[in-house]
């Protein structure tokens, strides 16, 4: 529920017969959308940061927070808004040129000038913020285990009787487990006000979800300055600049960004430079069993890697006779392509199986002090030995959340608008009315690259701006032209008005128009998906809740990012019922339904060296048009009572449209076996099928569609 109330005053004032001031002020009242059951269990600041601290990142060893952070009851997560003056101002001018050349130009009294500015403040729609007023309805929530309560008879349950199941938490293999009266089930167990987040470490449990309590609200200061000068009689042109910038803009940032830029023999970036060189070492030694090690045999120019040494200790010897992960195909790859975020964030146990964390925090004396490593219930322990002791903020901020995310909401999004646009309207003349108009504009601002749900992601908390570029709307050049033309036949018309039965025939048609133009929208070309996969190219960090985030870039070779938009467009495969949605020759050779699929390393290939970000390439997809139609017939039947039949036709050419899309594509690992990768993080182009058979890859609007309608008006 939200409460809100708001106080609005509005004027207009002629200062002059020609020049009128139109002002006003909103003052709103808003207070935060809670829960009344009082269900709403979140983090505040100090469970967020956990032991590090508020803000304390990237700084393993200090400890400035909380020892034991808590998920706690917080039906109202964030504050009221009292303050939220939105001003507004208007002026239009209508000039009067005289006789000279100013009344030339302004033909007379035929034009108008028009300005204005605002502030507005507006609220973040409920679904935006759910998930961290709520920890994912974690407390409340069933996480859909209400289920039919089987009787036993095949087919058979009583009806109206439910049981509830164990839950399982997202996609866990196992049930959640906890100690006795711990745990988010409201029945049979006591619902509790708190829970501890050391209860859910390694159990794959929502994570920490919060909100910033003093949350600012968002609002867009917009201006606009227009001319519009009559031309005619009928006719209009009006140019017109606005431009808007919206601050406070509500964006998600992970606390639990993995960290790879320590210090020291155990730092991450350090170990996985020193792997990826071990690597290299042993595939060229001629030895078969140290291909595909990463480990350190010894041989000229091998370092030492104790970061990998103590978090695989207790592990059984590969085929290389070193501790087995040294061989994994997974840990291989990541260390072959630089990916210190996702081996980082693999080291964290968010795979769910291995103990590499809890080895890496045991001490020298084969004790280990963090709390979560010693519960049996949740399936992790530790080698048992010594190990190097190393913080237990070593790789994120908030360890008790490790392998989980930690999504705080605050108010720190920005982006901007500018478009020039070009309007010329027609009023009816000789049967002809029409508008036509032109925009071209520009959208940027802090985004996620797949920005489903509205809301933006950090790129890295280490420098927020690395995120910002065209926003997923911003479409730069579009053209709509609607209009409706009587044609001239019939009673009263140039054509076939003198017979009564040719104008039942001919007379009182019209045809309408609406036609759209405009340019593609953007996509992210990137090395991997971003989403915790073994395949991604996550060299700098790794964020699994939301795609591309954790991408490393591109690197472009031989070719420059203006060719690979002059390259974009619709190449039809032969033999195929999809489409490229880019230059074949950019494209790896590649069957089987990735086919065209996968960019071309000779020109594009993943961002391979750690710690750093490759190119960040925003291209724009093919161009789009579109036609509707519309046919319609008039009939008189008496002085007040008509017949009217119409005929509607939409994409009356039955014109294909193709648009990159989510699974549309796939990144440079795309293989015959159909690995495959949302597009616009994939290190390739997206496929479309051939239209009208329009399909989920590359997404038209459809068909031909007639649509026929028959109306009596009296």
């Amino acid at each position: 529920m939200q409460r809100a109330w708001a106080l609005h005053f509005q004027d207009s004032y002629r200062l002059r017969p020609n020049l009128t001031l139109n002002y006003g002020l909103r003052w709103d009242f808003t207070g935060p959308d809670h829960d009344l059951t009082g269900g709403y269990h979140n983090a505040d600041p100090a469970a967020m940061f956990g032991p590090s601290g508020f803000y304390n990142l990237f700084n393993p060893g200090s400890f400035k927070g909380d020892p034991n952070p808590q998920i706690a009851q917080r039906p109202r997560p964030f504050n009221s808004w009292n303050v939220s003056p939105q001003p507004a101002l208007g002026i239009a001018w209508n000039p009067h040129g005289g006789d000279g050349w100013l009344g030339k130009i302004t033909g007379g009294d035929r034009t108008v000038i028009r300005a204005g500015a605002s502030l507005k403040k507006f609220t973040e729609p409920q679904q935006y913020f759910w998930n961290q007023a709520s920890d994912i309805g974690a407390f409340f929530y069933q996480f859909f285990n209400l289920y039919s309560n089987n009787n036993g008879g095949a087919n058979n349950f009583s009806p109206g009787s439910y049981i509830l199941n164990t839950p399982f938490l997202f996609n866990n293999s196992a049930p959640l487990q906890l100690p006795a009266g711990k745990s988010y089930l409201l029945s049979p167990q006591a619902y509790l006000k708190s829970e501890a987040e050391s209860d859910f470490t390694f159990a794959g449990g929502p994570g920490a979800n919060g909100i910033d309590p003093n949350i600012k609200q968002p609002y867009s200061e917009s201006w606009n300055f227009g001319v519009q000068r009559q031309l005619g009689n009928t006719r209009a042109l009006e140019i017109r600049y606005v431009g808007n910038r919206t601050l406070r803009q509500w964006m998600y940032q992970d606390i639990n960004e993995v960290n790879i830029f320590q210090s020291g023999s155990y730092g991450v970036l350090t170990n996985v430079k020193a792997a990826q060189q071990n690597l290299a070492i042993n595939n060229a030694s001629g030895n078969a069993n140290y291909q595909g090690s990463f480990a350190n045999h010894g041989l000229p120019g091998q370092q030492p890697t104790p970061l990998f040494d103590a978090a695989f200790a207790g592990e059984s010897a590969g085929a290389d006779g070193s501790l087995a992960d040294y061989t994994d195909f997974n840990f291989q790859t990541m260390v072959q392509m630089g990916e210190a975020g996702s081996i980082a964030g693999r080291l964290t146990n968010n795979n769910g199986n291995a103990q590499y964390f809890c080895n890496l925090m045991a001490d020298a004396s084969g004790n280990n002090p963090f709390g979560p490593c010693t519960n049996p219930l949740n399936g992790v322990g530790w080698a048992g030995g010594p190990g190097p002791g190393l913080p237990s903020n070593f790789l994120q901020a908030n360890p008790f959340e490790a392998g989980n995310g930690a999504l705080y909401l605050v108010a720190q999004g920005y982006s901007n608008y500018n478009a020039m646009q070009i309007d010329f309207r027609q009023r009816q003349w000789h049967g002809l009315q029409f508008d036509a108009n032109y925009t071209w504009g520009k959208t940027l601002g802090i985004s996620s690259p797949n920005n489903w749900q509205g809301q933006t992601y950090t790129f890295t908390l280490r420098n927020p701006r690395l995120g910002y570029g065209p926003s997923l709307f911003d479409i730069r050049h579009s053209l709509n032209i609607n209009g409706t033309f009587d044609l001239p036949f019939g009673h009263g018309k140039a054509f076939l008005g003198q017979n009564k039965v040719l104008d039942k025939v001919v007379g009182g048609w019209t045809v309408g128009t609406i036609f759209n133009f405009q340019t593609g929208t953007p996509f992210l070309l990137g090395g991997g998906s971003g989403n915790g996969d073994p395949f991604t190219a996550s060299t700098f960090n790794n964020n699994p809740n939301a795609d591309g985030l954790g991408d490393g870039g591109v690197v472009l070779h031989g070719v420059t990012v203006s060719q690979l938009q002059s390259a974009i467009g619709v190449y039809r495969i032969p033999g195929s019922t999809q489409v490229s949605l880019i230059n074949p020759k950019y494209l790896a050779t590649s069957s089987g339904p990735n086919i065209g699929g996968g960019a071309n390393p000779a020109f594009i290939t993943p961002n391979t060296t750690p710690g750093t970000i490759g190119q960040r390439v925003w291209l724009y997809g093919p161009k789009y048009w579109n036609d509707d139609l519309s046919l319609s017939k008039r009939i008189p039947l008496r002085e007040s009572l008509s017949f009217t039949f119409q005929a509607e036709m939409l994409n009356v050419f039955n014109h294909p449209n193709f648009q990159q899309g989510p699974g549309a594509g796939c990144n440079y690992y795309c293989t015959s076996a159909g690995y495959q990768f949302p597009f616009i993080q994939g290190s390739g182009f997206g496929l479309g099928g051939i239209s009208p058979n329009y399909n989920t890859d590359s997404p038209n609007q459809g068909a031909r569609v007639i649509e026929l309608r028959a109306n009596i008006e009296f």
